[in-house]
């Protein structure tokens, strides 16, 4: 198993000398396109993974089979599902660069407190946008649905459109292109296929006590509610309820039967 990197040019000769003893090379399209000369079969590489990891366990008994992912096969890559398949007694795994690592070396930026999260089939998560919330950089997998735009739109819809975003195109790849503008100018906008997205927010220090006096309270007094007959969920049982929800940015309250609506007015 083999990480590709970004480009042929990544790999190592160590790499390159397992390949060319390869029987047979698995691999997505891109990929098995870099290496038109070689000898052995192919097996490409497609979503949904499972047929492509059936097609590999059925010749890997008596063939030399190389799977090559891109980046590292495992950093939100294939290692951990062929491992889980076909053992890791039977496997040598060669690590690469990922696009991760790629991006902040083109921004001559350090990634070592770098968040990743793969929106890859999975984009409904909000535990992104929970991590730009609570400020420091973050770097996100997209798809085609999940794209820079998409992210940008997201980013302005949850109050962060003036974070800046980093958006890496095609990285080691003819027309590579690294461009930084802040998130509300990237919606509407098409990139490349082949891209991953950095978002920076500030990290924010502790609160000193003086800070908290603009803090969210909970349980809110009736008296701020318009209603009837005292028809009205109580400040204590709101306060409870609230604290309990747990609510984070990006989520949707749906406040069922509300009567003077405090629970939801309060929420928000």
């Amino acid at each position: 198993m083999i990480g590709f990197g970004m480009a042929r040019s990544d790999l190592s000769q160590a790499a390159l000398a397992w390949i060319n003893r390869a029987d047979v090379l698995a691999a997505g399209r891109r990929i098995l396109d870099a290496f038109p000369d070689h000898h052995g079969d192919r097996i490409e590489i497609r979503s949904p993974i499972a047929a492509s990891l059936d097609a590999i366990e059925e010749v890997a008994g008596n063939l030399r089979v190389a799977v090559l992912a891109s980046g590292d096969p495992f950093f939100f890559g294939i290692g951990k599902a062929l491992v889980e398949r076909l053992g890791a007694d039977g496997i040598v795994a060669l690590a690469n660069i990922t696009s991760v690592q790629a991006l902040f070396a083109r921004l001559k930026r350090p990634w070592q407190e770098v968040r990743t999260f793969s929106l890859h089939g999975r984009g409904d998560s909000t535990a992104w946008l929970e991590q730009v919330a609570g400020g420091g950089a973050v770097a996100l997998f997209t798809d085609d649905h999940h794209d820079p735009a998409w992210i940008a739109a997201e980013l302005a819809r949850n109050g962060f459109g003036s974070l800046p975003l980093a958006i890496g195109e095609n990285l080691g790849l003819a027309g590579e292109a690294v461009q930084v503008m802040a998130a509300r100018e990237a919606r509407g906008r098409r990139f490349g296929p082949l891209n991953i997205v950095a978002v920076f927010a500030e990290a924010k220090p502790a609160a000193a006590a003086s800070d908290l006096d603009g803090a969210p309270v909970m349980g809110t007094d009736e008296a701020a509610f318009e209603h009837r007959q005292g028809l009205i969920t109580k400040r204590e049982v709101r306060a409870v309820v609230l604290a309990l929800l747990q609510l984070k940015p990006g989520q949707v309250l749906w406040d069922l039967g509300a009567g003077s609506g405090s629970i939801g007015i309060e929420a928000c």
